[in-house]
This record gives structure tokens, C-alpha cells and sequence, in this order.
């Protein structure tokens, strides 16, 4: 029960974290809005190391970890980057959508580089998403077609 909660609970931040961003990049800029972010987010990710009695010796180990472990820093400033532009002009629905098929597709792409797997299902899951937004977006714009007949007519 505490998984399901705690996943809720990211799901939550994960969204106002983006509507955040994107307004914080409107209002001032695209690089303010990342360099805040990731301030942000590395400060708060101390202090909960500090909370937690984390033995900060371990952090000198950094340095020997391969960069491709650390490329999630980098695809985040990159997703952030995108979603602060499609974020005003796509409602919220098709954001998690979009945001949840991208992070599966990447899961995908980093397990066999990585490890040398792949997984029919999550890719396969991933394009039902895909397909299921394509098709959502269809409707949505037939609707907002006959809606527009129905206001002349």
C-alpha cells in the first residue's frame, strides 16, 4: 500500500513540477527555468541525503561510474527542456500520456544498452499509448469540428 501511494504521490509532483517549469520558463526563460530546476532539485536531493544519515564519503565514488549511468541527468534537462514548450499548448491529459510513453520507450532503449534485454511488452505497451493518443487526438479534433458546424449552422 505504501508503494501505491508513495507512486501517487510522484505522479502528482512529476505533473506540478512541469506546469511549474513551464510557466516559470514563460515568465523569465528557458535557462532560467532549467538552472532552477536542477538547483532545485540537487539541493533538495542533499538535505534528504543529509535527513536520511547518508554516508556522504560515498559521493567520491562518483568519478568511477560510467557515464552512461549518469546520462538520466542529462536526458532531464532534455525532457525538461521540451516539456516547458509543449506544456501551454497541449492539455494536461496528453502530457502524462506523452511524458509516460517517453519514459517507457527510454526504459527500453536504456535496458539493452545496458544489459543487453529487451522487452517486447513494454515497447509493444508503449505503442498501444501511442495509439491510443493518436487516436484520442483524432476524435477530440472531430469533435471540435462538428462543434464548430454546430456554432455557424
Amino acid at each position: 500500500m505504501l508503494y501505491i501511494i508513495m507512486a501517487f504521490f510522484s505522479g502528482v509532483l512529476i505533473m506540478t513540477a512541469i506546469a511549474i517549469n513551464s510557466q516559470f520558463a514563460k515568465r523569465h526563460s528557458m535557462m532560467q527555468s532549467l538552472i532552477t530546476n536542477y538547483l532545485t532539485g540537487s539541493v533538495a536531493s542533499f538535505a534528504l541525503l543529509m535527513l536520511l544519515g547518508v554516508n556522504l564519503t560515498q559521493l567520491a565514488s562518483i568519478p568511477n561510474i560510467p557515464p552512461l549511468y549518469l546520462s538520466g541527468g542529462v536526458l532531464g534537462i532534455v525532457t525538461t527542456f521540451f516539456f516547458n514548450i509543449i506544456m501551454p499548448k497541449l492539455p494536461a491529459f496528453y502530457v502524462v500520456i506523452i511524458r509516460f510513453i517517453s519514459q517507457m520507450v527510454t526504459s527500453v532503449i536504456l535496458d539493452y544498452v545496458i544489459y543487453q534485454s529487451f522487452s517486447a511488452g513494454k515497447l509493444i505497451g508503449a505503442l498501444l499509448f501511442l495509439a491510443g493518443l493518436i487516436y484520442n487526438t483524432h476524435i477530440d479534433q472531430l469533435n471540435s469540428k462538428a462543434s464548430s458546424l454546430r456554432r455557424f449552422s
